[in-house]
């Protein structure tokens, strides 16, 4: 019979033994190039198909069967079983290939081509060479596989993709690679840190190797300098203590000499006193009703604006208001004149509706009168037949030459396709190119901006670095300047002292200040509190750390300490900054609410004494009232008890315990009103002022440290740009590449497209010509019969006729699309006019106005009591400045009276001055000689000394006891008797004797006597002549002892730099001996990093290759695949389909979305499509899937199931069209397919035998019937 001429052959027959339902020998064909399988459910017809699978490779578990065994028809009674099939393939040049698979009863399976055994990998190859592939089953599609296909996940598509396109088969390679990949870099990163970190300590041990050999030399360096310097300095303090002595005596004389010559007017002056504190206190009392008044006097002002902004807010809403509801009123108007347009166009268009009908019926009429009896129509219908007859042929061609055109004319919608979309390409990727090159050259513009910007940010970090050095040195000088002013106000205070104690403490104070530099001042006097409310508690929070005093070091404080033992004085409390332990302020306390708040956070004070006042308050929190108070304190904030104190000095601690006791810490807060001496104050306050206008030291730091993590910024911008340009260059030269290729395929197009183009022409020609001759056959047997009936064209009739009809149901669905839509537009204009109700507006008008006239009544009642809170606010104003008129007149009669006291009691205070003061610095010459010794001791430095009688040792012992037992009294014979006999300047020898102990044992008679009577006597004549010279000048000595100090100080560094490791020369040589290893190590893994790197992306590249080239051919057919299976005579130009990928770089990792719109439907997701759309969609994607491997033949197993009789004759249409190429084999129940294959294979159930036949039918042989 007939056949068409294959792309790579055809399956001829096919041959089965005991295959399932077959029993012995049965022979399946010839097949022709259409050939469709039918038979009743059950009769066998998809074992047919399972037939043609298993022959070709399938596997076992895909043939409805869990193993070969199961493939094998149950013959009973057999000696041997075994099932065969045979498939008989011809090539086009007319060579037969006989492919041939055995399964064993044993369940083994053999393979056969013509007739030679062949191994699985063998056979298949055959397959592959006339592209079958057995794997990804190009040549099939099971029964329900177009169901699965439409229902398939986008990751299960991605994978679906992967069998075909073949790139699946590297995916083991592909994670193999992967992970050996990622073990290397982690194994190269471990590497890496080990050979730096070998690297480090082989710098390190090198470096130690080299200080152990340096510091012998060093240290013997260090003791001779060290002797040089404790000795010169014990010489100082010699000649020293001399001249003290001598001061001191003098001093002594004087002290003795004006205490007989003073005394006043001290009652009077207390008098005067107790009237000034009664008129603080009143004027107190008048600023606390001052302050409740200016409450209130707040209150009432903020209520009168809050009532003014909301008489404004209320005036521009009613505004507002009365022009919505005018709008809304015109609004209305607007959407009644809408409505009745509507209804006009609705009357119009029913009544254009019911005059066509009219129309239509008339013209109707008229053709109804030119109807053909019935005699006439028996006559025309013979005619029509005969013409039928005649014309077949001439019939048959149009149809094949239609056929044909149709086959060129979807062949050039292909190729126009193709070209559009390499054009569309094309002008994309011009446009990439485009914006590539555009964004390297901003790229490069934004380099050259960052470089002039790295540049300028340099020399700010310069200009900075100086700027910041400059102001520390104003920063210093301006301290040292607040120190001397402190100084200077301490001394005020003292004359303010009322108690003897108090008195002699803060002469104590003033002399430490000059003594010792480090002595700060005493807590309540470093700081203030600006807020007087909270005098009273932040006095309770610091306790008795109020008087404390603050200094510097612990080596201060103890040298504080030793004075005031020496002076006999009252025990004071230090507090060192530089090893104090005080905990920061927990953020959590600052958020507590209410009036709660941290007692640190009501002081202000200097940074420098911030650790000091934070020790003295600690975490104490301080609330305005009890109740809140006791809320804090037992933990209903936050769970966590907490020491709390109010302002009136009632305290709670953590243990519940509750303190009070309000007069006596009322009047330990006055204290904090003792520093306000103006002129003193004024300058300190500026000199603050000045300091304060450089505490943005940190900040100008931190905007250096700014600029440089900004040029850091810069740098690495700079280097990503510099990578980005690259990137831009190698993007630019791939789609220049990209650009060559579309050009080149665009020019290979346009010969196509015109050879189809001629084709097109000549077919059109062709057609043309049938026609006529069609035309011609008809009208010479319808001639006599349209003379007899009086109808100039009988075909002419018919054509009006129908057209009538056509032209009236098209009338009829536009007048009834167009009501509908006036309808819908009518009824949503009237709900839109009903919805705009002006009375809510009209509502809300009154509604403000009367809001208006209450808030202006409330706005009058407010004003009037404003004005009364001034009257009196300004009445107690008035009682205050009297009060302070009377308080100044009161103040310039204690100042006169102080005035006349003045002079003699400054003589006595300068003289009480100048005897602490010289007592005290022989005191601490004597504290520096014995701390030095001590030191020296401490140290392991050995001066020379001198022998002591034991005579000497004596007095000096009983005179210590003696200075113990008096108080305050200075023995002047004993110091006269310490001046003589004791050499001046350069030519003294020794020290006088001394006790080692005099200042540690001071106070404390119970140490054992052996230890308080150690005496020595320090030798100077080994001292250098330069040396003592330089001792006698003050200025000499600080010179020459800094010298010889820092020579020492450099020594200690280098000391302390050298560190010295005497093991250092062997770890050398292990380190090196291991980094070396490690180093080798090291780069034998990055070798083989590279190698793997290498291969990772061979692998990868070739995966992406095969998948991409798939998915192209793919994503440029699919939607021409569904569009022939879609399209139809009122919709010629079909649906739309397109596949999508979630992850370009790498697909595999990502899901395919795959759309499909049928024609008149809008967008929607695939599962929101019906059965039969969804079996359309995924029969294209099948097909398109298929054109990627096209096999010779393809076999459809019930692909139409799901599918109505249009859709199965769509199908049908796309199979007829493409038959000519392919072999189709389809498996149906539907007559669509079967009444236009060109050959049958009937598959029926032999119940006697209990097996499957066939019978096979050739209609081709029908068709040379008809064309002879």
């Amino acid at each position: 019979f007939f056949r068409k001429k294959m792309t790579e052959g055809h399956v001829v027959h096919l041959e089965l033994e005991n295959f399932k339902s077959y029993r012995g020998k049965v022979l399946i064909g010839p097949f022709s190039d259409f050939t469709c399988v039918i038979g009743p459910n059950g009769s066998g017809k998809s074992n047919t198909m399972d037939a043609i699978s298993f022959v070709l490779g399938v596997r076992a578990s895909h043939l409805r069967g869990s193993n070969l065994k199961d493939l094998i028809y149950n013959v009973e009674g057999a000696a041997e079983q075994k099932a065969s099939v045979t498939l008989l393939f011809e090539r086009n040049d007319g060579t037969q290939i006989q492919f041939n698979r055995i399964v064993k009863g044993d369940g083994s399976g053999e393979y056969r081509i013509d007739g030679v055994v062949k191994s699985h990998e063998a056979y298949d190859e055959v397959l592959k060479s006339i592209h079958i592939l057995t794997k990804a089953k190009n040549f099939l599609v099971f029964q329900g596989d177009v169901e699965n296909v439409a229902q398939k996940s986008p990751k299960d598509l991605t994978n679906l993709l992967e069998l075909v396109s073949g790139s699946d088969q590297l995916k083991a390679e592909y994670d193999a690679k992967e992970k050996h990949l990622k073990e290397l870099t982690t194994k190269l990163l471990d590497l890496s840190a080990k050979q730096r970190v070998v690297g480090a300590e082989k710098a390190q041990y090198k470096m130690q190797k080299k200080e152990a050999e340096r510091f012998k030399a060093l240290k013997a360096e260090q003791n001779e300098v060290k002797v040089n310097m404790a000795l010169f300095q014990m010489f100082y303090i010699e000649l020293a203590l001399n001249n003290a002595k001598k001061e001191l005596l003098a001093a002594k004389q004087g002290l003795n000499k004006h205490s007989a010559e003073n005394q006043g007017r001290n009652q009077e002056l207390q008098k005067l006193n107790k009237e000034s504190l009664g008129l603080h206190k009143k004027s107190l009392d008048l600023g606390k009703d001052r302050n409740k008044m200016q409450a209130e006097l707040t209150t009432l002002q903020r209520a009168y604006d809050k009532l003014g902004l909301q008489i404004g807010h209320t005036e521009s809403k009613l505004i507002e208001a009365k022009s919505r509801s005018k709008k809304v009123k015109e609004s209305g108007k607007q959407h009644a004149k809408e409505v009745e347009n509507l209804r006009t166009s609705l009357a119009t268009a029913k009544t254009d509706q019911e005059a066509y009908v009219a129309n239509h019926k008339k013209l109707q009429a008229e053709i109804e009168g030119e109807e053909l009896t019935e005699a006439q129509y028996q006559e025309w219908k013979q005619l029509k037949q005969l013409a039928t007859t005649r014309t077949t042929t001439v019939g048959q061609e149009i149809t094949t030459l239609n056929r044909q055109k149709n086959m060129e004319a979807q062949q050039l919608k292909s190729l126009e396709t193709r070209k559009e979309q390499l054009e569309g390409r094309q002008k994309y990727l011009q446009d990439v190119v485009a914006t590539i090159r555009e964004r390297r050259e901003n790229l490069v513009v934004d380099n050259k901006a960052k470089a002039a910007e790295e540049e300028q940010l340099r020399h700010e970090a310069a200009r900075l670095a100086e700027s910041t050095a400059a102001r520390e040195v104003e920063r210093q000088g301006l301290e040292e300047q607040l120190a001397q002013v402190a100084t200077a106000l301490s001394n005020l205070r003292c004359d303010k002292l009322e108690s003897g104690r108090d008195r002699r403490s803060a002469e104590a104070l003033e002399q430490m200040r000059q003594l010792y530099p480090g002595v700060k001042g005493k807590i309540h006097e470093l700081c203030r509190i600006p807020d007087k409310k909270y005098q009273t508690a932040v006095t309770v929070a610091m306790g008795k750390d109020m008087e404390s005093i603050v200094v510097d070091t612990s080596a201060c404080g103890l040298e504080c300490i030793n004075f005031l033992k020496e002076q006999r004085l009252p025990p004071m409390t230090f507090i060192p900054l530089e090893s104090i332990k005080a905990s920061r302020v927990d953020e959590r306390l600052r958020n507590f609410g209410g009036t709660c708040k941290p007692v640190l956070d009501c002081v202000q004070f200097d940074a420098s004494v911030d650790a000091a006042i934070r020790y003295a308050v600690g975490p104490t929190l301080v609330c305005d009232k009890m109740p809140e108070a006791k809320q804090v304190a037992f933990g209903e904030r936050d769970g966590n008890r907490h020491k709390v104190v109010t302002i009136d000095g009632s305290c709670i601690l953590k243990n519940g315990c509750i303190q009070g006791g309000q007069a006596t810490m009322e009047r330990r807060a006055q204290k904090w009103d003792q520093g306000k001496y103006e002129a003193k104050k004024r300058e300190r306050d500026a000199i603050h002022a000045k300091i304060e206008g450089l505490r943005d030291l940190p900040q100008l730091r931190n905007h250096e440290q700014d600029i440089h993590t900004r040029l850091a910024a810069l740098q690495s911008a700079m280097t990503c740009n510099t990578d980005a340009i690259a990137a831009t260059e190698r993007k630019l030269e791939t789609h220049n590449k990209e650009l060559d290729g579309i050009s080149k395929q665009l020019q290979e197009l346009q010969p196509q497209v015109k050879t189809i183009q001629n084709k097109l022409d000549a077919f059109a020609t062709k057609i043309a010509a049938a026609e006529a001759r069609k035309t011609q056959i008809e009208k010479d047997i319808f001639a006599n019969f349209e003379k007899k009936v009086k109808i100039a064209d009988i075909q002419e009739y018919e054509d009006k006729r129908q057209q009538l009809e056509a032209k009236a149901a098209e009338k009829d669905a536009h007048y009834k699309k167009l009501i509908s839509q006036l309808e819908t537009q009518l009824e949503y204009a009237e709900q839109k006019a009903a919805a705009k109700d002006a009375k809510n507006l009209e509502e809300q008008v009154a509604d403000l106005q009367a809001r208006l006239v209450q808030d202006k009544a409330n706005l009058n009642k407010t004003t009037v009591d404003l004005e009364k809170a001034k009257e009196k606010m300004d009445s107690s104003t008035r009682e205050t400045e009297a009060i302070k008129k009377e308080t100044q007149k009161i103040e310039a009669q204690i100042r006169e009276i102080k005035k006349q006291l003045g002079s003699r009691l400054n003589e006595l205070g300068t003289a009480k001055n100048k005897v602490t003061t010289k007592q005290s610095a022989c005191n601490k010459l004597r504290s520096l000689r014995v701390r030095t010794m001590q030191e020296c001791g401490v140290e392991e430095i050995e001066l020379p000394q001198l022998p002591t009688s034991a005579k000497r040792k004596a007095d000096i012992e009983s005179k210590r006891k003696k200075q113990r037992t008096e108080e305050g009294a200075t023995d002047v014979g004993d110091e006269d008797a310490d001046t003589e006999g004791i050499a001046d300047g350069v030519h003294l020898q020794c020290s006088e004797p001394f006790s080692l102990s005099e200042g540690s044992s001071q106070g404390n008679p119970s140490q054992p006597s052996q230890v308080r009577a150690e005496i020595v006597c320090i030798d100077f004549s080994s001292l250098s002549a330069s040396l003592r010279k330089a001792a006698v000048d003050q200025n000499e000595y600080k010179k020459q002892f800094t010298q010889m100090d820092d020579k020492r100080q450099r020594l200690d560094l280098d000391l302390e730099k050298l560190a010295p490791n005497l093991k250092a020369q062997q770890r050398f040589k292990e380190v090196d001996d291991k980094l070396e290893g490690t180093t080798k190590e090291f780069q034998k893994c990055r070798e083989e990093q590279q190698r793997a790197e290498t291969d990772f992306k061979v692998v990868e590249e070739e995966r992406l290759k095969k998948f991409m080239n798939t998915f192209d051919v793919i994503t440029s057919e699919i939607d021409q695949v569904y569009k022939l299976l879609t399209k139809d005579d009122a919709y010629p130009t079909g649906g739309t389909a397109y596949i999508s990928l979630e992850n370009h770089e790498k697909p595999w990792e990502g899901g395919t979305k795959f759309n499909a719109m049928p024609i008149t439907k809008r967008f929607r997701e695939m599962e929101q499509l019906s059965g039969g759309e969804k079996t359309m969609a995924a029969l294209a994607l099948l097909f398109t899937m298929h054109r990627v491997h096209p096999s010779p033949f393809f076999i459809l197993d019930e692909i139409d199931a799901a599918l109505d009789h249009g859709n199965v004759m769509k199908v049908c249409n796309y199979v007829l069209s493409h038959c000519n190429t392919c072999q189709f084999i389809v498996i149906s129940l539907k007559p669509e397919f079967f009444e236009n294959a060109n050959s049958l294979v009937g598959i029926y159930k032999d119940q006697d035998v209990n097996a499957s036949r066939v019978l096979t039918w050739d209609l081709s042989q029908y068709e040379e019937e008809v064309e002879e």
